[in-house]
């Protein structure tokens, strides 16, 4: 059915990774929005669409929004880990 909610093995299918890493990326607040039932997380098919379009490039060369802001701060917290001497 179109409307049936999603599991984490049905999303690490549909994308072909291992439910680990989908387990990793809700943990690291990564991935489509979800909801938790008990222990159990689910999705909603119009979610993981829509994060399937917003994850969507013309080229590789194309980055997304949230990780050119990541990069100063990745580069910021490289310096602090150097020792210059």
């Amino acid at each position: 059915m179109e409307d049936d909610l999603l599991t984490d093995v049905d999303l690490a299918r549909r994308w072909k990774v291992e439910v680990v890493t989908i387990c990793q990326w809700r943990w690291n607040g990564k991935g489509p929005r979800f909801f938790k039932q008990g222990r159990q997380a689910f999705y909603r098919p119009e979610d993981v669409r829509r994060y399937e379009e917003q994850k969507s490039r013309k080229s590789t060369a194309a980055q997304d929004e949230e990780e050119i802001w990541a990069a100063p701060s990745k580069f910021k917290s490289s310096l602090k880990k150097r020792r210059f001497t």
